[in-house]
C-alpha cells in the first residue's frame, strides 16, 4: 500500500504598495519543493548489506556497502512535498515527488554497486536483455512486504536495500532506479483507488491497460507482464493507474508475451483441476453407494451360508461380483481423473513457485505437455 506524501500548500500572494495606490496581486506562478535527502553527515562508517534471492535455476546473492551517512540521512530527511501557488492538478507535483525519491543524487553511489553486482551476475550466466530485468526485478521482489507501522511516506530506495523491506511503493521505486539506470523505458503505476503502486518497463506492444508498459508487480515473485491484476488480499486493480514515467531509457521488454502465455497455463491448469474435482465429488458419492451396497451382499452372504441355503447364496453371489465389477471399474475411472487432477495441480503449483524463471517454466510446461498429454 503506497503510503501518502504530506503536501504543504504555500499560496504566495503579494500585495503592492506604490505611491499610496493599491496594485493587484502579482503573480509568482507555481513551484514546489520535493523530497531529498539532506546532508547531515553525522554518522561515519559503513553498513554491510547482504541479500540472497532465487532466480532461474539458482541462487544468488548481491553484496555491497552503504555509507552510515546516507542511510541515516535518508531516514531522517523531510519527505514531504511543499507546493507553493495554486496548482491545476495534483499529477505533476506528484510525478516529481516520486521521481525524487528515485533520482536523489546522493544514492548514485548505492546504484552503482548494485548494477555492478547485477552485471557481474548477468556476463556469469549469458543473460539477454530479458532475463536481466527479470533478474532486476527478482531481487526487488524477495525483499520483504512490510508496510512499516508509523511511517507516513515513502522511502529512499538507500533504506529500502539496508532494511530489506519495503511497501509496493519502496519496492517499486527502487526497481524502477534499478532499471532506468541500466537504460530501460521505465515507469510507475500509481493506482490511487486501490492505494497501490507497481513498476513497469517498456514493451513493444499496447502493454497494460495500453499504456505501452509492462506490468511489474514487486510485492511478489511473478513475470513482467504475466501478473495478473489480483492482489495477494484479494482487490483487483481496475482503476486507470497515474503513469509516472522515470528517466530517458529506450531498452525494452520483450518476453512479456511469453510471460502471459506461462500466465495462461496457470489459469487454465486451475480451471480444468476445479473441474476435475467437481467431477470427482460425484464419482465418491457413487463409489461409496457401491461400496455400501457390496457390505450389504456380504453380509446376506454370510447369512445364507449360515442358513444352508445355496440356490440364494448362488445367486447372491452374482450380484455380489456384479456389484463388485461396477466397483472397480469406477475406482479405476476415479483413479485416473484424480491423476489428471494431481496432474493439473502439480503444473499450476510448480509455476506460482518459480516466477522468477521464465526459462525455466518454459521448459517445464512443454514437458508436461508431453508426458501427460492432458490439454492446456
Amino acid at each position: 500500500m503506497p503510503r501518502t506524501i504530506p503536501v504543504l500548500l504555500v499560496l504566495l500572494a503579494v500585495l503592492i504598495l506604490c505611491a499610496g495606490c493599491t496594485t493587484s496581486l502579482f503573480p509568482f506562478g507555481t513551484r514546489a519543493d520535493y523530497p531529498s535527502i539532506d546532508d547531515v553527515g553525522t554518522s561515519p562508517g559503513t553498513i554491510p548489506v547482504h541479500h540472497t534471492f532465487p532466480f532461474q535455476d539458482r541462487e544468488l546473492t548481491i553484496s555491497l556497502t552503504v555509507e552510515n551517512d546516507l542511510y541515516t540521512d535518508a531516514r531522517g530527511s523531510t519527505k514531504s512535498v511543499v507546493l507553493y501557488g495554486a496548482w491545476d492538478s495534483d499529477e505533476e507535483w506528484l510525478r516529481e515527488s516520486y521521481r525524487a525519491f528515485v533520482g536523489d543524487p546522493r544514492q548514485e553511489g548505492m546504484y552503482g554497486d548494485l548494477r555492478s553486482a547485477f552485471r557481474d551476475i548477468r556476463t556469469a550466466m549469458g543473460l539477454d536483455d530479458d532475463e536481466y530485468v527479470e533478474l532486476m526485478a527478482a531481487f526487488v521482489q524477495s525483499i520483504t512486504y512490510e508496510s512499516p507501522e508509523g511511517e507516513q511516506t515513502p522511502r529512499f530506495p538507500v533504506e529500502t536495500v539496508v532494511e530489506g523491506k519495503g511497501d509496493c511503493d519502496d519496492t517499486s521505486i527502487l526497481l524502477a532506479g534499478l532499471l532506468e539506470r541500466e537504460g530501460y523505458d521505465t515507469a510507475l503505476f500509481f493506482f490511487e483507488e486501490e492505494n497501490h503502486m507497481a513498476a513497469g518497463v517498456r514493451g513493444p506492444g499496447a502493454g497494460f491497460m495500453g499504456t505501452g508498459y509492462e506490468y511489474i508487480e514487486t510485492t511478489s515473485f511473478s513475470l513482467p507482464g504475466g501478473a495478473t491484476t489480483r492482489l495477494q488480499n484479494g482487490m483487483r486493480l481496475e482503476s486507470e493507474p497515474l503513469v509516472i514515467a522515470i528517466g530517458e531509457g529506450t531498452g525494452i521488454y520483450t518476453a512479456g508475451d511469453e510471460a502471459r502465455s506461462i500466465a495462461a497455463a496457470a489459469q487454465s491448469s486451475r480451471e480444468y483441476a476445479a473441474l476435475i474435482e467437481a467431477d470427482l465429488e460425484e464419482r465418491e458419492e457413487e463409489i461409496n453407494t457401491r461400496h455400501d451396497a457390496i457390505v450389504v451382499i456380504q453380509e446376506r452372504l454370510a447369512d445364507a451360508g449360515q442358513a444352508g441355503n445355496p440356490a440364494l447364496y448362488t445367486r447372491l453371489v452374482s450380484e455380489h461380483n456384479r456389484l463388485a465389477g461396477d466397483y472397480n471399474r469406477l475406482l479405476a475411472d476415479y483413479d485416473r481423473l484424480y491423476a489428471d487432477f494431481e496432474a493439473y495441480a502439480r503444473l499450476n503449483n510448480h509455476i506460482a513457485g518459480h516466477q522468477y524463471d521464465r526459462p525455466g517454466l518454459v521448459a517445464y510446461i512443454s514437458e508436461w505437455k508431453d508426458a501427460t498429454g492432458l490439454p492446456l
